[in-house]
């Protein structure tokens, strides 16, 4: 039990791969097992939706968290998007994380009504978190493709031996290894760090010690580590995709064409030399985010927990 909440285990302790897919597997019987007045399918890689509406009749309601799965079919080569589009089907009610996503949800299922409740903040994260900043960090899992690490690399290639600041990575993840041999391929041995996985009460720490933060991502449900940076005025250079669109502009940060590494390369480069910029985009960046706390996010959530509650009788597709 932690703040009200009781935790339960689903699945078995089989890797990182057979757990997940463990987990997948046991949710029929998690629903059998435990009754409840509302089930919460929290979307998740790789499938997304497992169709959890398809396996009660009780009320499903679908959080969109994550909705990427042709991309995990296309990196892994497993038809994981057909698994999506049955799960997306089962539900008639789901919470997205950002208004692109749910025009996505709307197109691929009319018949879903889909509310945006971005995600939310801390308090602590609109504390005053001044002090010392250096160099350039890349914040969260170590994912190759996903988070576009390899176009970081490239990019930072091109302009490490200009810039003073080192590339810090701070996360940990299945690919780390072959994210430190690409930057070591690259001739990044003495330019690039890492520093492994953060503890939480440390994050904000971390990324207010940057002179700014690097978001390459391929894909994001909704820019939370891009959010954070700006709470605590660090500017961040992004890929334009549509989520990260929403938080990430010109005059917080940088955001350059999805995939163009020279693109990339240039903004880094322009951000390191020019500190009077980046404190000018640091500086705005608490007011862009401020609407994303936490206690505003629970509010809008928990409504539609109590209207599903009090007023909806789910029925499954057919």
């Amino acid at each position: 039990m932690e703040d009200g909440v009781r935790y339960v285990h689903a699945g078995f302790p089989l890797g990182y791969f057979g757990s997940l897919l463990s987990y997948f597997a046991a949710i029929p019987w998690a629903l059998w097992r435990y009754d409840s007045e509302l089930v919460v399918e929290d979307f998740a890689a790789p499938f997304s939706s497992v169709a959890v509406g398809y396996l009660t009749r009780r009320p499903v309601l679908g959080v969109a968290q994550w909705l990427f799965a042709s991309d995990k079919t296309r990196e892994y080569h497993l038809p994981f998007h057909v698994v999506e589009q049955i799960g997306l089907r089962s539900h008639r009610r789901i919470i997205a994380v950002s208004e692109d996503m749910a025009e996505t949800i709307r197109t691929r299922n009319p018949m879903a009504t889909v509310s945006v409740v971005p995600g939310g903040l801390p308090g602590e994260a609109f504390e005053d978190w001044t002090r010392p900043r250096r160099d350039i960090l890349y914040f969260g899992r170590l994912e190759m493709h996903a988070k576009g690490l390899d176009l970081l690399l490239d990019a930072f290639a091109k302009i490490a031996d200009a810039i003073p600041q080192q590339l810090v990575f701070a996360g940990d993840g299945l690919d780390r290894h072959a994210v430190e041999t690409r930057a070591v391929a690259l001739g990044l041995r003495d330019r690039v760090r890492f520093v492994g996985w953060i503890p939480r009460d440390e994050r904000f720490k971390w990324l207010s010690g940057a002179d700014f933060i690097t978001m390459p991502s391929r894909y994001e449900s909704f820019g939370l580590v891009a959010a954070e940076a700006l709470a605590v005025e660090t500017p961040v250079v992004a890929f334009d995709i549509p989520c990260l669109r929403e938080i990430v502009g010109s005059d917080v940060g940088a955001i350059v064409p999805k995939g163009d590494v020279d693109a990339l390369a240039k903004a880094v480069w322009e951000l390191s030399i020019d500190p009077d910029r980046r404190a000018a985009l640091g500086a705005a960046g608490k007011a862009k985010v401020s609407h994303l706390s936490w206690d505003r996010a629970a509010e809008a959530q928990g409504a539609i927990y109590r209207e599903m509650t009090q007023h909806q009788t789910h029925v499954p597709v057919t």
